[in-house]
């Protein structure tokens, strides 16, 4: 009786030193596959973290907010179109203190502004009423093909004087015609990746087919441009 209680208890405490070398095995198995989840997880982390610095530096090269004023007397004169002008001014705060001390305090209020629009290839001129809220604006302009420039002046409430603030440089307007030598037959064909130029002639071109009898360059103007005086666009030069 005294051996098989002794085997008995041995078989016992065989089986609870398993059964916690189970449990230690259990849990080192699940510490091993815990590890290297967090271990990855930490190195995406680190991987966002760059990519997103990245990013934001990248950002910060790319924007770049332009002023909204450059602190200096000017007004310049630029082209739309053939047609439409644009033009942008600005008093420097120096000026603007000059012109307190000269004209009074109240200046600024007891006068308004004004451009004045000169076509110096004409000789002739017109004005432009503006405000004190823009500094920019755009206008349309009777000539083509003529040198422009703009005065900036301001005009008192009471008397209509003016007195000027600056003034633009000159600026060369471009024409809005098809400009060609008289009863010339070609058409020029210019390729702007190579430079290259190509002469065609004009009875030769196969969209004439459907234009009736067009022999020459005033003719097909005319084709398309019936509204315009061909005696104001023979100038070849420009």
């Amino acid at each position: 009786m005294a051996t098989t209680k002794t085997t008995k208890s041995k078989k016992a405490a065989v089986s609870k030193v398993k059964s916690t070398r189970k449990v230690s095995d259990k849990k080192t198995a699940t510490e091993k596959k815990v590890l290297p989840k967090k271990e990855t997880a930490t190195h995406k982390t680190t991987n966002t973290t760059k990519r997103t610095n990245k990013k934001s530096v990248s950002n910060m090269i790319e924007y770049y907010d332009l002023p909204n004023r450059y602190n200096k007397t000017i007004v310049n004169l630029l082209f739309q179109t053939p047609k439409k002008l644009f033009v942008y001014w600005e008093i420097s705060e120096d000026d603007r203190q000059k012109f307190l001390e000269e004209n009074g305090k109240d200046f600024f209020e007891k006068s308004v502004p004004y451009l004045i629009v000169k076509n110096e290839t004409k000789n002739y001129s017109f004005q432009i009423e503006i405000n004190d809220f823009a500094n920019s604006w755009y206008f349309d302009i009777p000539d083509s093909n003529c040198e422009y420039s703009v005065e900036l002046i301001r005009k008192i409430k009471e008397n209509n004087s003016s007195v000027p603030i600056t003034s633009s440089k000159q600026l060369e307007v471009p024409n809005n015609h098809i400009l060609f030598e008289q009863n010339r037959k070609e058409i020029f064909f210019k390729n702007i990746k190579t430079n290259n130029v190509v002469s065609k002639t004009i009875v030769n071109l196969q969209f004439m087919n459907h234009l009736g009898n067009v022999r020459n360059a005033n003719s097909f103007y005319k084709k398309f441009y019936n509204e315009d005086d061909l005696r104001t666009i023979n100038n070849p030069s420009s």
